[in-house]
């Protein structure tokens, strides 16, 4: 699985299919929605300094967000 794709002159351009998921302070899951056309690194700076953080796949996002406050983060 690539969270990278070819997009134009920019190679490093991070796919719009994945997000980057970490543990919020409060104890729930905070996820970054990456701006179209964001490289990587851009997207990673928004991760808060020593938080761990996981690049998913839509698709391992759970459709039903009724109880989104409840979600964890595990490594």
């Amino acid at each position: 699985m690539s969270d990278l794709k070819q997009q134009g002159s920019n190679p490093t351009v991070f796919d719009q299919n994945y997000r980057i998921i970490y543990p919020n302070d409060e104890g729930g899951v905070a996820i970054l929605v990456p701006a179209p056309g964001a490289t990587k690194e851009a997207v990673l700076k928004a991760v808060p300094q020593g938080k761990p953080y996981q690049i998913i796949s839509v698709d391992d996002l759970p459709a039903d967000r009724t109880f989104r406050n409840a979600w964890t983060y595990e490594e």
